[in-house]
């Protein structure tokens, strides 16, 4: 059983690595420009709102404590 266990936890590991290094080293540029728009495609997200949409948005949510736009 430990040699099956041993087994798969290397595999694992080489299939990290090999995930870790794909697309080289253009791989930094693609996760910063992932993360850097990630966000817009968020349901919580709102972007620039005028403050009277934020303050309907919030009243028509309910009033609770620890909620923001």
């Amino acid at each position: 059983m430990r040699s099956v266990v041993s087994f798969l936890a290397l595999r694992v590991r080489r299939q990290n690595k090999a995930l870790h290094n794909a697309l080289g080293p253009q791989r930094q540029m693609f996760v910063s420009k992932v993360a850097k728009r990630l966000h817009l495609d968020q349901p919580w997200f709102h972007g620039d709102i005028e403050r009277a949409s934020a303050e309907q948005a919030l009243n028509m949510a309910g009033h609770v404590d620890g909620k923001y736009l």
